[in-house]
Parts: C-alpha cells; structure tokens; sequence
C-alpha cells in the first residue's frame, strides 16, 4: 500500500491491524508507485488518486469538498 501521506498510511496500518491483514500488506510512503522502485510483481494494485482539481474545491459542497485530501490535489 502506497501513500504520500503517513496519517493515510497510519489509517492504514490501523485497518489491517484490526482485519489481521498486516502481515500480508507493505506499507510504504511516497508518491503513488515511486516507492516500489524498482518495479516488482504485484498480485493487485488499486488506485484512487485525487480526482478534483486544486482550483475547484472551494466551490463543492463540504461533504465532497472534504473527500479529496488538500495535500494531494491536482493542480
């Protein structure tokens, strides 16, 4: 599981802790595949990057507005 943030990774870490997954998941911090350089194999990979851009956040309601992580957002 990759992340560029750590609280991500923290939630993370957390959940498989609790569903005893955390032996079967590698955690690591960075930029969506960067950290698994070189590349590997992989029996899944599942992505939700960031999908609103930067300039309009402001404008979506707060429940979607605070869905997409500030840190990460398209510009």
């Amino acid at each position: 599981a990759t992340d560029i943030s750590s609280a991500a990774l923290a939630v993370a870490r957390r959940n498989a802790r609790q569903l005893e997954l955390e032996e079967r998941v590698r955690f690591c911090c960075g930029d969506l595949l960067e950290p698994l350089q070189p590349a590997g194999q992989f029996q899944l990979i599942a992505c939700n990057p960031p999908y609103v851009r930067r300039d309009d956040l402001e404008g979506l309601e707060a429940q979607v507005r605070g869905m997409d992580p500030r840190e990460t957002a398209p510009l």
